[in-house]
């Protein structure tokens, strides 16, 4: 019997053993789990201050003034480029003009010296096209090109700091919602768990069979359950008990009936008392007194 007894008691012990383990491994999973979250969070915090200081610091006024410098550059180069343009076609028009015009040279024309001024017109003409593209080229297409590069920079800059903190953002709230609600489930869990102990342990204090929800002893459920007690089977045993409960209701009914009755009984004493010269009032006073004596032996009575 010592030897059964001492078996049993270290196997409770091996399985208390292992519910704590089990209890401190859930415990340690939960606080690396949050340590892992907590750490995304904060790295996810830090890219959302980096790309809000990055964005301020685009945002500033000398930055927006000189974003304002290169697009009035651009819009000086974009009329001066159309400028070339128009003076590059207008030149092409008069250099075919002053070719037509050398075709159509007269023989007297050519002996008064036309042909050598068409000549030099022509020269001047295709001269003054190719200083026009190179100008146009060279100098202020290149310049177009770096400054509209320079506008299209800041731009993109702007748009990928706002598009960084916007996602990060909501990635930060969804990482936190997650972090939320999986603290919240595990909170919840362990509390269930926490109450299933209290109510094992509950049980372990009282050597009865019957319990309630919270663990302590149930004292009815052994007069309800029991098969035979004194002849009497469980059946009988609840109508004794709901009779018990009828009398006691009734009972507490006719106290706080008669609680309720003393403050109007002291009003009546004190009228009685004013208008004592006439018996009338006292002996209906007395009357009624004794009626509700009465009543309350007889309720005694039925109770017993």
């Amino acid at each position: 019997m010592q030897r059964d007894m001492t078996k049993a008691a270290l196997q409770i012990q091996s399985m208390w053993r292992c519910y704590y383990a089990c209890l401190q491994r859930k415990q340690m999973l939960h606080d690396l789990t949050v340590d892992r979250v907590c750490h995304k969070i904060r790295i996810i915090t830090s890219e959302v201050s980096y790309w809000k200081q990055r964005l301020q610091d685009l945002t500033q006024p000398s930055n927006l003034k000189f974003r304002k410098d290169l697009e009035r550059q651009k819009f000086e180069l974009e009329a001066k480029q159309s400028e070339l343009k128009d003076k590059i076609v207008v030149l092409e028009s008069n250099y075919k003009e002053q070719l037509e015009i050398q075709q159509q040279l007269t023989p007297r024309a050519i002996e008064g010296g036309w042909e050598e001024q068409v000549g030099i017109n022509l020269n001047n003409t295709r001269e003054e096209v190719t200083r026009a593209k190179q100008e146009l080229i060279f100098s202020v297409r290149k310049k177009l090109l770096n400054v509209t590069e320079q506008i299209d920079e800041l731009q993109l800059e702007e748009d990928e700091a706002v598009f960084n903190v916007n996602d990060l953002s909501l990635r930060r709230q969804v990482e936190q919602n997650d972090l939320w609600n999986f603290q919240h489930d595990y909170e919840r869990k362990m509390e269930k768990e926490l109450k299933r102990k209290r109510i094992v342990e509950e049980k372990m204090k009282w050597a009865v069979k019957f319990y309630t929800l919270s663990g302590k002893p149930d004292k009815r459920k052994p007069l309800i359950y029991c098969e035979k007690i004194n002849g009497c089977d469980g059946n009988n045993v609840q109508q004794y008990l709901d009779t018990i409960k009828s009398k006691t209701d009734q009972l507490q009914a006719q106290q706080y009936l008669t609680s309720v009755f003393k403050p109007f009984q002291r009003i009546w004493d004190s009228f009685d008392d004013l208008v004592s010269g006439d018996g009338l009032h006292s002996h209906f006073f007395d009357k009624h007194s004794s009626k509700e004596n009465e009543r309350v032996e007889i309720t005694s009575n039925s109770l017993v």
